[in-house]
């Protein structure tokens, strides 16, 4: 039986330990083997010499206790991106911006703008979300719950540093609702009308609700995108 501090019991195939009881600090007895602290992670059980190593096949297709591993079908763990297009886009090409982006920067995955919609609304988002290229900067969990830090990294991850221009198109309040205007749902040119956008530099609700400039295509903005899949 494993004793505190201790699991003095046989190898098993040389895959782990196998318990009875406790094992050591910081390992728990899960299924008769010593497993990670959370009693749950594959990657978490170890070898006879305490190394790492890959859970035993489960026939039912899921992780150790009979749980569906979540990355079975999608890497449910893997962080959601957000960036800041590098490039300016005026108000008639910005439901295309993200595409653009990441065709341009090879990213996998889907991205859509930060854009109200007249049939739509404002996207709905889930993350939790980082900027791309830092994984140790979170952003959000959803938009409009506020940030934590401002969105200033573009679709190949490097700041945009001091850049004169902070506006980017979005027609959003951090609520969600509809700010502004959204330069006729984003097909107009006309000096005329006018679009909300926000400003890149910020992480309060200016992030997104900053002023409302015209929708001529001579005053082109940036676009977040924010991952999807």
């Amino acid at each position: 039986m494993c004793v505190a501090l201790s699991c003095s019991v046989p190898e098993l195939d040389d895959r782990g330990k196998r318990c009875t009881g406790t094992c050591p600090s910081g390992l728990q007895c899960i299924d008769g083997i010593c497993g990670g602290s959370s009693g749950t992670q594959n990657d978490a059980r170890v070898d006879p010499d305490g190394n790492p190593i890959d859970a035993p096949d489960n026939p039912d297709g899921g992780s150790s206790g009979g749980q569906k591993d979540a990355n079975a079908d999608n890497d449910a763990s893997a962080p959601l991106r957000v960036f800041i297009t590098q490039g300016k886009y005026p108000p008639t090409q910005v439901l295309n911006a993200c595409a653009s982006a990441v065709n341009d920067a090879g990213l996998s995955g889907k991205y859509v703008p930060w854009l109200y919609r007249t049939d739509g609304g404002a996207p709905k988002l889930a993350g939790p979300y980082y900027l791309l290229g830092v994984d140790s900067v979170f952003v959000a969990n959803n938009p409009i719950q506020g940030l934590s830090h401002g969105i200033d990294r573009n679709e190949k991850g490097v700041s945009l540093g001091n850049e004169a221009d902070n506006t980017v198109w979005t027609a959003i309040y951090s609520d969600g609702t509809p700010f502004q205007s959204n330069c006729d749902d984003w097909t107009s040119g006309n000096d005329s009308v006018t679009g909300g956008v926000g400003d890149w530099t910020k992480s309060d609700g200016r992030w997104t609700a900053w002023s409302g400039v015209s929708c001529t295509n001579t005053l082109p903005g940036h676009v977040y995108c924010f991952q999807v899949q």
